[in-house]
């Protein structure tokens, strides 16, 4: 499971820089992706997102490209 968000933190601004929502989600084996656009055209329900990312181990971010079909 994941979550997307369409700013560049997936933790509030007040929240920062403790990062609560990082902590506690990217702990659980979750994942999150951050700064995507458009999002408002994705229905809440019923759509599929497709991520690519490249094979980095250990890595704490990267560049992606993400497409949802609905």
């Amino acid at each position: 499971m994941g979550v997307a968000v369409d700013t560049m933190n997936i933790d509030s601004g007040e929240n920062v820089p403790s990062y609560p929502f990082h902590q506690q989600w990217l702990a659980t084996g979750g994942w999150g992706i951050e700064g995507l656009v458009n999002l408002g055209s994705v229905p809440p329900k019923g759509a599929i997102l497709i991520v690519g990312v490249p094979p980095i181990e250990s890595a704490t971010g990267m560049p992606l490209r993400a497409i949802a079909m609905f």
